[in-house]
């Protein structure tokens, strides 16, 4: 770290802090993190207050040409208007009704293009855990125009299943010991998660089966099954989506995982006298993997 940088006085912004702002900018751009991220990292850099950085980044970016070299790669943010969040919401519960999960509908809205893909999701997210009245303002809205989506409120608490049979207790047990030994992942919600889906499989199964067996039942008893069919598809669309978060944090967390495990074993197959020589650099290197774990563990909380 550059220590000049925390001693600047913070009346103005020299070379070195400007450079740096737009380098952690186009980092986090580039892996899809979002842009606050960049704005905490340079404070703790620098001293500066995160929401300050944040105000001097989008005037600075505003001055700049698009041929310009702190340009490249670092595009304003555009907050979305209500109305824009209004057809986020809109699609993407639309699309969840008709069993598509939100990573899955976000990648289409955004073109394959991954860092549009986090942009769409993150904001479906937030919306959905800070905004309920404006949620069910939607839901109202699809639902007067005859049109099905699913209600995120309305998801129904999963009763995990027990097995019976030892070897596959044994399976699992074995499982969960391995993957409680990656530091970070959520292993109770990544079981958890699997479990809801076979349940949702079976009772989908099931419902399909009583489907079968009352073609002549009356339009009351149908209609019951149909709303379960739709309830157990809202169910495991949400669910798909919480084991691709899951499976995307372990990969993560996996590969830093080994960088650490590389890094010791590359020092320790040294001989001795070759352990005296390159100490400098395995401290480094050391501590720029312990740096980028605990960077990952910070940003990827559930």
């Amino acid at each position: 770290m550059n220590m000049n940088l925390q001693k600047q006085t913070h009346s103005g912004w020299s070379e070195a802090e400007e450079k740096l702002l737009f380098d952690e900018v186009k980092a986090v751009r580039q892996t899809g993190k979002p842009l606050k991220s960049a704005f905490e990292r340079v404070a703790e850099l620098t001293g500066r207050q995160p929401n300050s950085i944040r105000n001097y980044y989008y005037v600075r970016i505003k001055s700049l040409d698009e041929s310009d070299e702190l340009f490249m790669g670092a595009t304003a943010f555009v907050p979305f208007t209500e109305s824009e969040v209004r057809e986020l919401l809109k699609t993407i519960l639309v699309n969840q009704a008709k069993g598509m999960s939100v990573r899955a509908c976000t990648m289409m809205m955004g073109k394959n293009d991954t860092s549009k893909m986090l942009r769409y999701q993150n904001k479906y997210r937030a919306v959905i855990k800070n905004n309920p009245e404006l949620v069910k303002s939607v839901l109202e809205e699809l639902k007067a125009e005859g049109i099905e989506a699913h209600n995120p409120y309305a998801l129904m608490k999963k009763t995990r299943q027990r097995a019976s049979n030892v070897e596959l207790l044994d399976a699992v047990s074995s499982a969960v010991a391995g993957l409680s030994n990656v530091e970070g992942l959520d292993v109770h919600a990544f079981f958890e998660a699997l479990g809801a889906l076979a349940n949702s499989a079976s009772r989908g199964a099931v419902a399909l089966q009583r489907i079968a067996e009352t073609e002549k039942n009356s339009d009351s008893d149908m209609a019951q099954i149909y709303d379960e069919l739709r309830e157990l598809r809202e169910t495991v669309a949400v669910r798909e989506a919480e084991l691709s978060t899951q499976k995307e944090r372990f990969a993560l967390l996996l590969t830093l995982y080994r960088k650490l495990l590389n890094v010791n074993r590359s020092f320790l197959e040294k001989t001795s006298v070759l352990k005296v020589k390159v100490l400098g650099s395995y401290v480094k290197e050391l501590a720029k993997s312990i740096s980028d774990c605990d960077k990952a563990l910070n940003e990827h909380v559930i």
